[in-house]
């Protein structure tokens, strides 16, 4: 049997994993680097048994409480290949709890002894940190109850419903300290249309069915906030089925697309079968699910809403719960988070202004069945054990009732995602508002106490100091460097490039002499030297693209990266460190467009001809004769008889063919083409004559402003060292002022490292 002991730190996503006292070798599968938890998880019980070959272990798990819910419920599902003898955890600080003491030491740090840890610019950082903002993606079809469950989740009859598709506009709803809902309008462009203050239902109608807005932004309260930690924001969007803005459809399935930073709650509805937008938008939704574990599927929730219109007496509730799981799993979305709702009950209990009549026959519903008790479903919405505890013993938050219909389990579900995925990186990014002053306050108090404990270092800086000066004042090192930057030859790149060119157009002029003559070529024809042509092209393009950055990347960037590391080498002599965004190379950008519209070039070329032929066929036919006189069925009244015969018909079969004039296509493509590419010879010449010199002149400057960088932190090396020489008051202020920032630093550490 084996002892397996994990660590798992969510907030520097670094994975500790023992066998028996030991690392997994160098190696190993096991070494997961800066996965989350929950995307390596399902991958761990196939990694151990391949390179351990034992199904008994005992697991020791260091780490929060859901990241062990969730460690623990995934391999206990392979219970068929690993025998866990043994769970232990051991339980990290929650990450309410971290959050909260990481705004305690910022307000210590505000109150401190340190004025340079109190300006502005790390109070800001701070504050954007602590307001970060986690997106609640709504998303559904037509009459799912979208718009109802939004309402429900913000405890007031906001958004239009009805049984009729409603939402026409993008809203977001963004969570705010006001007591009221204010909101603003705008349209396509993003210019405000209208604005409320105090927003009613009528008003949000109104501006629903007004053509000209696109966009609608609410501030206000959201009830679950409280439990989540972050500035929620719920973004509802028109289904794709019903939108007068073509960018909302792209929008809602840009959405559906992998973010850690959001969550998507998909609402299905319970009373109809699926149409051809929801299948379609769950197809998406199962290829976007495919990667990223069980993080991915953390952040989906399907909510089956309209469950309370059952009639317990004639439908089943797990019956419809299934045939959805069932829908869901032919699209290879396995063991979904689905939440079945009564959206409409919970408003009703949370919005008071309401009338409650639907709310009765909610109650004698849940009176009759516990099918209808929504919250129940733990199996489907595998929420785990801690989780419906606390729903379970909510009673000041939530009602009885408000709790069965099911609304309560999905902000559950909400508030785990965040404190799992989102919540940990505010922290991180809390922690690194202020972390960083810190230690580089700390680290100039040590450069002092250094050179007052080494008066030979502090006389070899000051000397180092001198020579480097001198030599920016004297300008020879830029001299120097500017000459290297000069020499960079790109002649040979522009007469490849040129040969090039040449070669593509020897090709247009071999197909225009080819097809310029030829008005009936068949499309199939058409279609592949069309496109071969237009691959061609694009690879051209793509490879001078390529080409053209390696160029610069090569030359230049390479020449100036050895002048900075020049000037880095000279800085670090005095014990000073740079960041790479203090010494930026942009390079350049070169964009290949797209020269003409090709599908629309072949549909002008085509038209269609008619190559059927005549055939013949034999078809049976009746005539009406008339019997003789002589006949005695005539004496008896019957006069006529009926004959069948037979006669030969010639009929046209038609058989459409689709062909392209080639010579519109000469006209309208190769030959527009042709004068480009020659037009494009010179300017490639021009373009990479006149970006290389832009680039030196470029450089040069950059190179100037370096200097100028350096200069300063020469000065500023020099201000440190003669404030080395301090009164022996001021030294032990700044002794005591060091020992309590190293405290401080330690209590940070210790908060997300462990």
């Amino acid at each position: 049997m084996k002892t397996v002991k994990i660590k798992y730190n969510p907030y520097l996503l670094k994975t500790d994993i023992t066998i028996d006292g030991k690392e997994p070798q160098s190696n190993s599968s096991l070494h997961f680097g800066k996965q989350r938890m929950q995307e390596w998880a399902e991958k761990f019980v196939k990694i151990f048994i391949d390179e351990y070959r034992d199904a008994n272990v005992t697991m020791e798990f260091t780490g929060s409480l859901d990241d062990y819910n969730d460690l623990k419920e995934t391999i206990e599902a392979s219970s068929d290949i690993i025998n866990v003898a043994k769970w232990s955890h051991n339980c990290i600080q929650d990450v309410e709890e971290v959050e909260k003491e990481v705004i305690k030491i910022f307000n210590e740090i505000q109150q401190g002894p340190v004025d340079k840890l109190k300006d502005q610019v790390i109070i800001d950082s701070f504050k954007q940190a602590t307001s970060a903002q986690f997106c609640i993606n709504v998303v559904a079809t037509m009459s799912a109850g979208k718009s109802t469950l939004i309402n429900a989740l913000l405890g007031k009859k906001l958004m239009p419903m009805a049984q009729m598709a409603t939402t026409a506009t993008i809203v977001r709803i963004i969570a705010s300290n006001s007591e009221y809902f204010s909101a603003i309008a705008k349209n396509q462009k993003d210019e405000e249309v209208a604005r409320e203050e105090n927003i009613s239902y009528e008003t949000m109608k109104a501006w629903n069915s007004d053509e000209r807005i696109s966009s609608i932004d609410i501030y206000g309260p959201i009830p679950c906030v409280n439990n989540v930690g972050m500035r929620l924001v719920l973004i509802d969007t028109p289904g794709p089925n019903n939108s007068r803005d073509e960018r909302h459809k792209a929008m809602t399935y840009g959405m559906l697309e992998s973010s850690e930073k959001s969550l998507v709650l998909f609402v299905i509805n319970a009373t109809t079968e699926g149409t051809d937008d929801e299948s379609a938008l769950m197809d998406y939704v199962s290829e976007c699910m495919k990667n990223g574990g069980k993080q991915s599927r953390d952040r989906y929730i399907f909510a089956v809403n309209k469950l309370d219109t059952y009639d317990p007496e004639n439908d089943s509730v797990a019956e419809v719960l299934a045939a959805v799981k069932k829908t869901l799993d032919k699209r290879d979305i396995v063991e979904p988070n689905l939440f079945p709702a009564a959206a409409l009950p919970c408003l009703q209990i949370r919005d008071k202004e309401i009338k409650k009549r639907e709310l009765r026959s909610y109650e004698s519903l849940i009176e009759e069945s516990d099918e209808f008790k929504f919250d129940e479903y733990y199996q489907l919405n595998h929420l785990p054990v801690s989780s419906r505890i606390r729903l379970e013993n909510s009673n000041n938050e939530y009602s009885e009732t408000e709790l069965h219909t099911g609304i309560p389990s999905i902000e559950e579900a909400i508030r785990l995602y965040v404190n799992k995925y989102a919540r940990t990186m505010k922290v991180r990014d809390l922690v690194d508002s202020f972390n960083q002053r810190l230690k580089s306050l700390k680290a100039v108090a040590e450069f002092e106490k250094q050179l007052r404990d080494n008066k030979e270092e502090k006389e070899r800086l000051l000397s180092e100091i001198a020579t480097m000066e001198e030599q920016i004042s004297s300008g020879q090192s830029a001299t120097n460097y500017k000459e290297l930057i000069d020499n960079v030859d790109t002649s040979k790149t522009i007469q490849s490039e040129v040969n090039k060119l040449s070669s593509f157009l020897t090709r247009i002029d071999k197909l225009t002499h080819s097809y310029d003559n030829r008005t009936k070529v068949p499309k199939y024809e058409a279609e592949r030297i069309v496109e071969d042509l237009e691959s061609k092209r694009e690879d051209m393009i793509e490879q001078l693209e390529s080409r053209l950055s390696s160029i610069y990347n090569n030359c230049f960037k390479s020449s100036y990266e050895m002048i900075i590391n020049q000037y880095r080498q000279k800085l670090s002599k005095l014990g000073f460190k740079t960041s790479d965004d203090q010494f930026e190379f942009n390079p350049i950008d070169f964009i290949g467009e797209e020269l003409y519209d090709i599908d629309s070039v072949l549909r002008r070329a085509t038209y269609e001809k008619d190559e059927g032929r005549y055939v013949s066929r034999t078809e049976k036919y009746t005539v009406k004769q008339e019997r003789s006189i002589f006949n005695p069925k005539r004496w008896f009244g019957d006069k006529y008889y009926y004959e069948t015969k037979e006669r030969t018909v010639r009929e046209w079969e038609a058989n459409i063919v689709e062909y392209v004039n080639m010579s519109t296509v000469v006209e309208s493509y190769f030959e527009p083409l042709y004068e480009e590419i020659v037009s494009a010879k010179s300017a490639i010449v021009e373009h990479i004559t006149d970006e290389t010199k832009r680039l030196k002149e470029t450089l040069k400057k950059q190179i100037k402003e370096v200097e100028k960088i350096l200069a300063e932190k020469l000065n500023e090396v020099r201000k440190r060292v003669s404030d080395a020489d301090r009164t022996q008051k001021e030294i032990e202020e700044q002794e005591s002022n060091l020992k309590w920032m190293n405290g401080i630093i330690t209590r940070v550490n210790n908060l997300i490292n462990y």
